[in-house]
């Protein structure tokens, strides 16, 4: 998660950029972070939000990320393809797929791959600006492994209208 700082009581902080690493724990938002005491000792820094339903709401109108990655972990194939709006284009390295039709076959194809034991994926990044959602994501399956993958998203009135993927895909032989 990245804070873009624009007010601060220590007004040097003011512009600055802080990457922080955080998780999700039931109905709360935890980040950790590092900080520096005045008499130089290293602390850890920890900010618990507990989920507020109408925050929530917001974040899901304005992101939709949330509920496509709650869906894709749950590999609900209705309630993902419900994120996208009836004319939505998904860019894939094979080339766009217009309309829900068409990326609901990507999804059979992603969830059949990804429900084999011993799946594993890591979320990098998760990031928004305006109507614009990225996430950056590596993952193990049983046929491949993604070293590196990106997601980016185009939301409108809470659906998502475009999005693009790619990925550096390693075949497991």
């Amino acid at each position: 998660m990245t804070h873009h700082v624009r007010a601060s009581l220590r007004s040097g902080e003011i512009g600055a950029h802080y990457v922080r690493p955080y998780e999700f724990a039931g109905e709360q938002l935890v980040l950790r972070y590092p900080m520096n005491t005045a008499d130089g000792e290293r602390w850890t820094r920890v900010l618990v939000w507990r989920r507020g339903e109408r925050f929530w709401r917001c974040v899901q109108q304005k992101t939709s990320s949330i509920t496509y990655i709650k869906c894709f972990s749950e590999f609900d194939l209705e309630g993902i393809l419900s994120d996208y709006a009836p004319d939505a284009v998904f860019f894939t390295p094979e080339g766009p797929l217009k309309g829900v039709d068409a990326i609901r076959s990507l999804y059979e194809a992603l969830f059949a791959e990804f429900r084999k034991p011993g799946m594993t994926i890591e979320m990098k990044r998760l990031s928004g600006e305006g109507d614009h959602a990225y996430a950056q994501w590596a993952a193990q399956t049983a046929d491949n492994v993604y070293e590196l993958g990106a997601d980016t998203q185009t939301i409108r009135d809470g659906k998502i209208v475009m999005q693009s993927f790619a990925a550096k895909i390693v075949p497991r032989g």
